[in-house]
Order: structure tokens, then C-alpha cells, then sequence
């Protein structure tokens, strides 16, 4: 059997029981205590938050303090956000990669005046990987601004910058 509490292996002839020991048992049938509105540990005394600090901050309306992550949780987190990315825009994935491979096989149908030394290349149809838009960072996060407004705007969710440009 494996201990519900502590998920070590342990001998059981009974088959019933679900803990390795007596402190297992004791450890998961004990009510975690914490702070309702940073999530601390209380004492015996303290009811609802550990300190008044945040008793006066819950009774304020004061947002609740982010937990910080650790810079290994933080990179894993940006890993399984960019695979799950990856694996819905496979497209767009696709269309990137091979622009990048075959930089010689790419048209640049617009390139932004802006004098930036490392331009975006910018897809307004991934079917067409060659076809690209260079863009500054910044012209690049405003053309998708602009993009996501106008599709807000007509109700559609694939709107392109040739599409926008023909209006």
C-alpha cells in the first residue's frame, strides 16, 4: 500500500488502512490554518488573519499581495505556455519557421521607415510564409493592436493586413 499523506510504501495485511502511521493520520486530518487574506500560517489565537496589518488591509479593500515565483518556476511556466502555443498555431509556427530557413525564398511587401537594427517579420497570411511585413517591435505590437481592434470592431476574428488596407 501507499501512504496517502506521505507517499511512502508501506505493509498492510488488513488491506484498510490508508496511512504508514500514526503522525500520517494526524498530519492529514488536521485543518490547515491560514491567513484569509495573505495565506500565512495562524497561531491558536488568531481566527481569520494572522497579523493586523492584514485584518487592516482585507477591511480596506486592499488588492491581495501576488506570491512570488521562483525564477525556475517562472521558466517553467514560460515553457509550458509557449509549447501549448505551439501546439494550438501550429500554422503560425510552421509559417515563422520556414521564413526564417529560407530567408533568400522571403518578398518583403512593406518594410516600416523606423530605423530599428532587428525588424519583425510580420505574416498577414500564414498559407503565404514568403510573404512578409518588416516591422519594428514597436510597429509590430501596434499593427496587432490595430488588428485586434479592427476584428473587435467587424465581428471577425481573421482579419489581415491586406484586408485591412483594401477597406
Amino acid at each position: 500500500m501507499i501512504c496517502h499523506t506521505c507517499n511512502k510504501e508501506f505493509e498492510d495485511n488488513t488491506g484498510k488502512r490508508k496511512y504508514c502511521s500514526v503522525e500520517c493520520y494526524h498530519e492529514s486530518h488536521t485543518v490547515k490554518r491560514v491567513c484569509s487574506w495573505c495565506g500565512g500560517k495562524l497561531s491558536c489565537k488568531q481566527k481569520k488573519y494572522c497579523s493586523c496589518e492584514c485584518f487592516r488591509a482585507a477591511s480596506i479593500g486592499v488588492s491581495k499581495p501576488h506570491i512570488r515565483l521562483s525564477d525556475e518556476q517562472r521558466k517553467e511556466r514560460l515553457v509550458e505556455r509557449s509549447v501549448k502555443w505551439q501546439k494550438e498555431n501550429k500554422v503560425k509556427v510552421y509559417a515563422s519557421q520556414i521564413a526564417l530557413k529560407h530567408k533568400q525564398l522571403v518578398t518583403i511587401l512593406y518594410e516600416c521607415p523606423c530605423n530599428h537594427p532587428k525588424k519583425h517579420n510580420h505574416h498577414s497570411d500564414y498559407l503565404r510564409p514568403f510573404d512578409v511585413i518588416k516591422l519594428c517591435p514597436a510597429c509590430h505590437s501596434a499593427e496587432h493592436k490595430r488588428l485586434r481592434l479592427l476584428a473587435k470592431q467587424t465581428n471577425n476574428k481573421k482579419v489581415t493586413f491586406n484586408t485591412a488596407i483594401n477597406e
